[in-house]
Parts: structure tokens; C-alpha cells; sequence
């Protein structure tokens, strides 16, 4: 493990942008494109509304002007005006004139359209006008010529207004024109005022509109617009890119996005439309995106501040707890860590001072036991190694040779090797009940042969206590101990019996003889003495052996020192069948 992780390997820091990335990137981008899907949408909403208040203003305005051209069309046919026309243009009786276009005047000043119809009447040079009566036709310069009319306007076109061209105006000719026309012709003009007038209509009842136009067959315009948005390239070649169906397109004026909707006029190859800003209707969605975008930022700058807000309470803390850790896991069981913020690393650094003071604890109890271990172990086997008990063997066995009992000396002989070899297991701390029943057996033969045969013994193991371990040595000091103070004071033969049962989850091992016995006081003493041993290690006998055992399995382990009814003493070892951890 590295001794520090840098920031962004910190699995918290990547798990917090990760999360934001997985969370925040996604939903701004849903969102975005819900927007512009939302936005083309509404779009296209706001324009087919628009398209159609427009269709319903261009039907109603085709109509109006079809039905002026109808009206005008049958005074060709009318019995006055044709008698009008057949009237000697050295004498016009002007009487029947003005009586004509009294007639013509009540209904053409009833129409929907302010319009003004002119029907000339070549042979007589008169013109008579709805508006401006009946006049001679030099008031008309644009009409001194007829020839010049032909077929060239058979429809509704901007013109310049036959009695004054210098105003512009929505005009058609109606009726054959040759430059010896004797038959009136009709002429309809509408001011381009009066069509500026309901341009305006348009704008009155759609709000956002900017503007509104109208377009002829030849692509000249007019338009009602306020504020002077729509320019020439936006309108010229309109009516030659118009289809069956609605088209639209959007262009830009005086920083302004239009959207243009125009709509075709079939019955009179006219274009009727009008624009609108498509920033003040989509004003919502834009509003939307731009406080999405807000968003994304502010997200951006929380996350950052959040980041570094859990580098200073999150991951500074995180770093000193691994740190520590990894000082504890090499050894340092020192170490402990400071925090002072409250919360829930202040209670993972109390259970790390905590763990680290009883590991520290544990770790110093166990030396301090080892070291007891290794000082009762060598206690006990510099009690054993005991020269007097080698001194006095030998000089029995040169008494024994001497008296030339040589069959006893051979055994002891043999019998002292077997159990000095008992040194290639002083290495060990524990050894199995089998093998230091193997040591016990050669160190009985030996006092059998000294004490003349007056020793015997029994040594009963329970099936399956074999591989049971003990501490080294251990079932030999109880021996040695009976050996030792049990048969100094009778006379008769001395007996053991040596044994080793399963009680429970409890290991029994029992030394018994039938020597002088114990009496209470001793007792006391000595258990008292085995309770309290010396604390500088210190070791003498069964004290040797408790402690030892004691230190291997913990206060589960017990003795008992009791006399027994016949005579002698019984010392019974009481331990458990594993290992206290």
C-alpha cells in the first residue's frame, strides 16, 4: 500500500464526481435536448397558428378582392355602360355619365375594400371614377395610350395609379385593350394605404408580430411594419419558393430572429404573410435553457466547493486513519490519532486509539508472559538437570559393580541413559502424554533399583490422551515430587499410581502415592504459595508446574492437593482440553 494516495485516487473523491457525472451530465443533457425538442415543437406550433390566422386573413382578402373584380367585370356587360360607350364622342351627354357613375359609386363604396373603380371609355375620352367622377382622360396620363396596357396586367399587381403615377397602388385591368378601343375597360386600383390598413389587422390580433406583407405575382411588396424589419432580400423571390404546402423560414433584422409565414393566394398569385420574433415566443424555452445552463454551472461550482469541503472533512481524516493504520500494521503500536470534528470519524478514531492501546496491552502481556514461560522453563530444567540425583545414581552403580551385582548395574545403566536423553527435548516447550510417560518410566526404574525394590508403580493413560500436550517436564515434577516427600518418613514399600482420564472437555492428570500423608496446615500453605508466585519469576516445584500451565490456558486450569483415606497424598491437575486464545 502507498505510503499517501493522491487526491483523485481517493475512492471517495472519485465515487462523489463519478456520481455527479452519472447524475448531473445526464439529466443536463436529457433536459437540453427535451428543450430543443420542446422548442421546435413550440415552433412549429406558434407558426401553423400563425399560418392559420394569416389563411383566414388572405382567404377573406382573396375573396374580397375576386368579388370586386367580379363586380367590375359585369359592368362590361351592363346595358348603360355599353350604351355609354356607343355614344357620339363629339357630343357626350356628360348627364348620363354622372349618372352612371352614381350608380357604380353606391356600390363600390359599400365594399369591404376601399376601392376605386375607373371605367374608361375610349371613344368618348371620359373616365369615370368612384372617387373622383367623371373626368376627361387626360387626367389619366398612364392611360393616353392604350396600346400600352394589352394583356401586360391581366391581374391583381402593384402599379403606379393611372391618374397619379407618383402613388403606388394594387391595381387590375379588366376588358380587351387595343389602341383602337371603342368598348369601356374597367380598371380597379386600391390604395396601398387602405392595404397597409389591413396589413395592420394582422398585428392587432397576434401578439409578437412585427411585422405583415403582401406580395404580388411580380414580387413587388408592400407591408405594414412599424419598426422597419422586413427588408427587400427577405421578401424578394418569396412566391417562386412556395409550395402546395406551408413553408417557412426564419432570417434575421436589426439583431432580431424573424420567422417569416407566408401564405399563397392561388385564386390571384399574390403572397399574403407576416413575421414574428421568435425570441419573444420562445422566450419560456430559451428562458429554460439559459437556467438549465445556470444550473449546470452552479452544479458545477457546488460540486467543486463539495469536493473541496470533503478534501478538508472527509479525506484529510480518511488519509491520518490509513496512515495509522499502515504505521500499526508495520509494528508501531504507538501510534494513535488525533481528531477533533465531531461525528463519525471521531468515533472510527476512538475505536482506532482504543484497538491500538489493547493491541499495545495484549502485545506487552504477552511478552511479559513469554518471558515468565522462558524463566519457568529454565527453572525447571536447571531443577531438573540436578547433579545430586546423577552423583548419588553413579555412585550407587559403583557400588552395585563393586559388589559385583552386576545385572542391577547394567539396568541402570541403562535406564540413566534413557532418561538423560530426556536433554534432546529440552528445546521444547510442550511435549505429548506418550512421550513424557517415556521419560517418567526410566527415572522410576532407577529409584526401584536404589530403593532395593521396595518402589512400585502404575502408570494408566486413558485411550486417545497420547498426543494430549502438556508443558514439558510436567507429569515428571509431580512424580518427583511424591518420590521426594512422600517416603521419607514410612517404612513400608512405596507405591504410585500415575493417571491420566478425560473429564468432560477436561483433561485430569493424577499422581497418588501411600506415603505419610499431608496434613492441613501444609496444605494450605502450599496451595497458598502456588496462588501467589514470586513475580520475579521465581520457580520451585508445583509452583513451577501451575504457573507454567497457567500461562498456557488461563484460569481454567486448577489443582487439588488432597490426603488420601488409606495414607498418602494425591496431587490431581485439572486442564482444559485446548488452548485458551
Amino acid at each position: 500500500m502507498s505510503k499517501k494516495l493522491s487526491f483523485f485516487q481517493s475512492t471517495i473523491v472519485r465515487t462523489v464526481f463519478v456520481c455527479f457525472l452519472l447524475t448531473i451530465v445526464p439529466i443536463t443533457f436529457l433536459c437540453s435536448a427535451c428543450l430543443d425538442w420542446g422548442a421546435g415543437l413550440l415552433q412549429d406550433e406558434v407558426t401553423h397558428s400563425y399560418y392559420s390566422s394569416t389563411k383566414i386573413v388572405s382567404d377573406s382578402l382573396s375573396d374580397n378582392l375576386i368579388t370586386l373584380q367580379t363586380a367590375a367585370t359585369a359592368y362590361l356587360l351592363d346595358d348603360e355602360c355599353i350604351t355609354l360607350s356607343g355614344i357620339s364622342a363629339s357630343k357626350p351627354n356628360l348627364y348620363f355619365f354622372a349618372k352612371f357613375n352614381s350608380r357604380v359609386k353606391q356600390q363600390f363604396l359599400s365594399s369591404f375594400l376601399d376601392a376605386d373603380m375607373i371605367c374608361v371609355f375610349p371613344a368618348q375620352s371620359l373616365a369615370v371614377s368612384t372617387k373622383n367622377g367623371v373626368e376627361h382622360l387626360s387626367s389619366y396620363p398612364l392611360l393616353t395610350d392604350l396600346e400600352n396596357l394589352g394583356d401586360k396586367h391581366p391581374v391583381w399587381a402593384f402599379r403606379p395609379s393611372y391618374r397619379d403615377p407618383n402613388e403606388r397602388c394594387l391595381s387590375i385591368v379588366i376588358g380587351y385593350v387595343h389602341a383602337t378601343q371603342t368598348r369601356p375597360i374597367i380598371i380597379l386600383e386600391i390604395d396601398e394605404k387602405a392595404l397597409s390598413a389591413q396589413l395592420s389587422n394582422l398585428l392587432s390580433k397576434n401578439s409578437g408580430v412585427q411585422a405583415s406583407f403582401f406580395q404580388d405575382y411580380q414580387g413587388a411588396w408592400t407591408s405594414f411594419d412599424p419598426d422597419g424589419y422586413l427588408i427587400q432580400p427577405s421578401i424578394n423571390g418569396l412566391l417562386e419558393h412556395i409550395e402546395d404546402v406551408p413553408s417557412f423560414y426564419s432570417t434575421e433584422s436589426k439583431g432580431t430572429h424573424l420567422r417569416i409565414v407566408p401564405v399563397k393566394m392561388e385564386d390571384i398569385r399574390c403572397v399574403l404573410g407576416l413575421a414574428f420574433d421568435e425570441q419573444s415566443v420562445l422566450a419560456p424555452v430559451i428562458f429554460m435553457r439559459h437556467a438549465l445552463i445556470g444550473i449546470l454551472v452552479t452544479g458545477s461550482l457546488f460540486t467543486v466547493a463539495y469536493l473541496l469541503r470533503g478534501y478538508r472533512k472527509v479525506y484529510i481524516p480518511t488519509q491520518t486513519l490509513v496512515s495509522s493504520m499502515e504505521r500499526l500494521a508495520l509494528g508501531d503500536l504507538s501510534v494513535r490519532v488525533e481528531q477533533k470534528q465531531k461525528g463519525e470519524f471521531q468515533i472510527l478514531a476512538e475505536h482506532f486509539n482504543s484497538t491500538a492501546q489493547k493491541l499495545e496491552t495484549l502485545v506487552k502481556e504477552k511478552y511479559q508472559a513469554d518471558v515468565k514461560m522462558k524463566n519457568a522453563q529454565m527453572s525447571f530444567l536447571r531443577s531438573q538437570i540436578n547433579p545430586h540425583f546423577l552423583y548419588n545414581s553413579l555412585f550407587n552403580l559403583y557400588n552395585m559393580i563393586k559388589s559385583q551385582d552386576l545385572d542391577n548395574a547394567a539396568d541402570m545403566a541403562v535406564y540413566l541413559g534413557q532418561f538423560y536423553r530426556i536433554g534432546a527435548h529440552l528445546d521444547k516447550q510442550e511435549l505429548t502424554l506418550g512421550q513424557e510417560v517415556e521419560n517418567i518410566i526410566p527415572y522410576l526404574k532407577i529409584h526401584q533399583i536404589r530403593m532395593g525394590g521396595s518402589l512400585d508403580f502404575n502408570c494408566d493413560i486413558q485411550a486417545g490422551l497420547e498426543g494430549f500436550e502438556i508443558p514439558c517436564l510436567s507429569l515428571q515434577s509431580l512424580v518427583e515430587n511424591a518420590i521426594t516427600h512422600a517416603f521419607t518418613k514410612t517404612g513400608k514399600n512405596a507405591y504410585l499410581n500415575i493417571q491420566a482420564v478425560r473429564e468432560g472437555d477436561f483433561v485430569l492428570l493424577s499422581v497418588e502415592d501411600n506415603g505419610s500423608g499431608i496434613d492441613s496446615d501444609t496444605r494450605e500453605d502450599i496451595l497458598r504459595r502456588l496462588q501467589n508466585s514470586d513475580d520475579d519469576g521465581v520457580f520451585h516445584g508445583l509452583q513451577n508446574v501451575y504457573a507454567r500451565l497457567r500461562l498456557l490456558h488461563g484460569e481454567q486450569v486448577s489443582i487439588s492437593i488432597e490426603p488420601v483415606p488409606s495414607g498418602g497424598t494425591r496431587v490431581c491437575l485439572r486442564i482444559p482440553d485446548k488452548k485458551w486464545e
